[in-house]
């Protein structure tokens, strides 16, 4: 493994490729206040952080599954 897959935080790009989405579309929930929680770290980064994209993804299973 690299650096970058053992990163805290994942780019954008990273998490779209896990979710299986476009980047384009989480960036569009991101400026709707929707999908996992992004940090910006600058005033052009935009990041987030492992434990908040695997909290959110739980978050989004149980509420599709029912429970």
């Amino acid at each position: 493994m690299n650096d970058n897959e053992n990163s805290e935080y994942m780019t954008e790009g990273q998490v779209a490729r896990r979710i299986g989405i476009k980047q384009r579309t989480l960036q569009a929930w991101r400026l709707k206040g929707d999908g996992p929680k992004a940090v910006r770290l600058s005033e052009r980064m935009i990041r987030y952080k492992k434990s908040e994209v695997d909290r959110w993804l739980v978050e989004v299973e149980a509420k599709n599954s029912g429970s």
